[in-house]
């Protein structure tokens, strides 16, 4: 996790001045799960906290998954950056960031090839689940029952706040749906060329996510790449060149970027349209769609384990 950050994200260390990386694993907490198992992983007090589950009539840790190593890692970096709170929208962006940089880290050890993404694994938590299903997967959502377009946000009823009853604004069940916006970055192509490298993406996302507010919105968190990008991409005229905004008039316009679109209605004004470039390939737009009225954490922050036996959990995977 180090060398990633360090080699290719230039930033030293969780809190970019050299903290000791501090991991317990095979913990546990009665609150949440009773002993010895423990189906979860968490930062908290600046350290990263490993459950273990039982496969095959033994206990096996946690820590030993790359994709949940690099996600817990990167609550820490998220704590040390934004900031964002760990409710509704910003704490679904709070754990998707966690998400990509697992998803990365993890192929950019194990894939065939690190820079094919054609190769890689796209679950986060690869059979964690009891009937052999991963925690989340950023190809199909839909296969662990999570969604991938803002259609299906799901809401706090009025008058709820967050709280560890609703996941604390269903945050790891919104995330899935800039995880699914992330795939398609990573995925799309001009022809048989990739639009974004590998580190393009691990970039954008994380520099991106640095700018945010504690409070920010998925629509925030789009423009906040979009700006990272014109730096990025912008020493090249004609990068910039073809950068640009805009609004097609079906979500269909353009097949490579359906998917991320969903089935937005024309002329949506919750659809926002940004264009990243890539010199070589010409301008290509990242589509990310966005509605009005979607809710901003508000509430009660981390949430809490609590009670005897139990520690006390902060973002977790």
């Amino acid at each position: 996790m180090q060398d990633f950050y360090k080699l290719v994200l230039q930033r030293d260390g969780i809190d970019d001045k050299g903290m000791d990386l501090v991991s317990l694993v095979n913990v546990t907490a009665a609150s949440m799960q009773a002993p010895p198992s423990l189906l979860n992983a968490f930062w908290f007090d600046r350290k990263m906290w490993y459950g273990q589950i039982m496969r095959g009539g033994r206990l096996v840790s946690l820590s030993r998954y790359l994709d949940v190593i690099g996600h817990e890692l990167t609550h820490g970096v998220v704590e040390s950056t934004s900031k964002l709170v760990y409710a509704t929208q910003s704490g679904a962006l709070n754990e998707s960031f966690a998400d990509i940089a697992g998803v990365i880290i993890n192929n950019w050890y194990t894939a065939p090839d690190p820079k094919d993404v054609g190769t890689w694994n796209w679950e986060i938590g690869k059979g964690l689940r009891d009937d052999g299903r991963p925690l989340r997967n950023f190809e199909d959502p839909s296969r662990t029952g999570h969604p991938k377009h803002m259609d299906n946000f799901r809401h706090l009823r009025p008058g709820e706040r967050p709280s560890r009853a609703n996941d604390q604004g269903w945050v790891h069940f919104n995330s899935n749906i800039h995880n699914k916006a992330t795939h398609n970055l990573l995925t799309m192509t001009k022809g048989e060329t990739r639009v974004f490298s590998v580190q393009d993406v691990a970039v954008l996302t994380y520099l991106g996510m640095a700018r945010l507010a504690p409070l920010a919105t998925f629509s925030e968190a789009l423009q906040a790449v979009v700006d990272v990008a014109q730096t990025y991409f912008g020493g090249n005229v004609d990068k910039t060149k073809s950068r640009r905004s805009a609004r097609p008039t079906s979500s269909s316009a353009s097949p490579e970027l359906s998917s991320l679109a969903g089935q937005g209605e024309a002329g949506d004004p919750g659809t926002r349209f940004a264009c990243l470039a890539r010199g070589r390939c010409g301008g290509h737009r990242l589509v990310y769609h966005d509605r009005s009225g979607c809710p901003v954490g508000e509430g009660e922050g981390h949430g809490g384990a609590g009670g005897a036996g139990a520690v006390r959990v902060g973002a977790h995977v």
